[in-house]
């Protein structure tokens, strides 16, 4: 139990660590210019279709959890990608015994490689505030070196769309609140998140955790293995340098947490980063905070992995913040 004791009180100073080093967007940045959304580029017309399925998962005191499949909407030149035709799957996190009426919305991305790892926290914290969690899925990277590196822009492109697809269905449900709608996610999820987030302007909050770019500097420098084999897997394929493979992924992707940040209103994001992180490495966690005008921030001291130990204050300073955007002005 004094063990416990201990590791609870290390626990809490490192907490106060993180606040006594968090950073505000109004103290003393100049005023950002934020450009329009390209969201030409990730939409598709045609109306909202109905879900293909719509199944009760599991239900418990505080959350019903429902799993909906819809049917995607296509554009013909990203038709051809083998998982442009599955539906689009949505986790969706409804708390029970809350008020009647519309309520928040975030909408959440998986971390690489789990589908459950995390979510649960972050929707059960959502629930006790009254707000709906929509985890959307979204397929494996492939890592194939026999595929042209030029596919990973509409690889990443098809990913924005179906997020925000997915958006548009939960829209047409009377439960969920079109001015307050946020997204958050952790690593990999915050930076889908974060290129959703900018390539829509419908959301009032973000929460972006472990977030970097440029994600050609990301791929070609994160310590994660699965990277690093496909890294070498090019290298022994064609030949291809490091530096090679930094500059080819640059000129095709456009779908890019720091290239769509400008579209971003400063004071709607809070991002966290790790001090000494190397899946995604620090200095890129820097960019996007740049390239974002300096948002408020919360400077973990560990490392990538390391930082989950601090998952209270994490899910504290998220519901915060969000709760702080859902209750301020509903547009920038």
């Amino acid at each position: 139990m004094r063990l416990l004791a201990l590791l609870a009180g290390c626990l809490l100073l490192l907490a106060a660590s993180c606040r006594t080093r968090a950073m505000d967007a109004s103290s003393g940045a100049a005023p950002r210019q934020v450009t329009p959304a390209p969201t030409s580029a990730y939409e598709v017309p045609g109306p909202v279709p109905a879900p293909l399925s719509d199944t009760l998962e599991r239900s418990t005191q505080t959350l019903e959890v429902r799993s909906v499949r819809l049917p995607p909407r296509l554009l013909p030149e990203l038709a051809l990608l083998h998982h442009a035709t599955d539906p689009i799957e949505i986790r969706l996190y409804l708390p029970r015994h809350t008020e009647a009426g519309p309520r928040p919305l975030v909408l959440m991305s998986p971390i690489l490689g789990s589908k459950d790892l995390l979510l649960g926290s972050f929707a059960r914290a959502f629930a006790h505030r009254g707000w709906i969690t929509a985890v959307v899925e979204r397929k494996e990277l492939a890592f194939d070196p026999d595929v042209a590196i030029e596919q990973a822009e509409d690889e990443l492109r098809l990913l924005v769309i179906r997020s925000r697809q997915a958006l548009d269905w939960l829209l047409t449900r009377p439960d969920v609140d079109p001015q307050r709608l946020a997204t958050c996610g952790v690593s990999a999820g915050a930076i889908v998140s974060a290129m959703v987030g900018g390539a829509d302007t419908r959301f009032t909050g973000h929460v972006w955790i472990l977030a970097g770019g440029p994600l050609a500097d990301v791929m070609t420098d994160t310590s994660e293995g699965r990277f690093r084999r496909y890294g070498e897997a090019l290298r022994a394929r064609h030949g291809w340098t490091p530096e090679q493979i930094r500059d080819r992924l640059r000129a095709v992707i456009k779908t890019d947490p720091v290239l769509l940040a400008p579209h971003v209103p400063t004071q709607n994001v809070l991002l966290m980063l790790a001090r000494r992180d190397t899946s995604v490495p620090s200095r890129q966690g820097w960019t996007l905070h740049e390239a974002l005008g300096r948002p408020s921030l919360r400077l973990l001291p560990f490392g990538h992995y390391l930082s989950f130990a601090l998952l209270p204050y994490i899910l504290g300073e998220t519901t915060g913040f969000l709760a702080q955007r859902f209750a301020g002005p509903t547009r920038a």
